[in-house]
C-alpha cells in the first residue's frame, strides 16, 4: 500500500491555492 502520492496531490493543491492566494494579494497591494 502506497500513500505517497495522494499526499503528494494534496501538498500541490495547498500550494496551488496559497499561489492563488498570494497573487491575489499581490495585486490588492499595488
Amino acid at each position: 500500500h502506497y500513500e505517497r502520492p495522494r499526499s503528494v496531490q494534496w501538498d500541490v493543491s495547498i500550494y496551488l491555492s496559497l499561489d492563488s492566494r498570494w497573487s491575489r494579494f499581490e495585486k490588492d497591494l499595488r
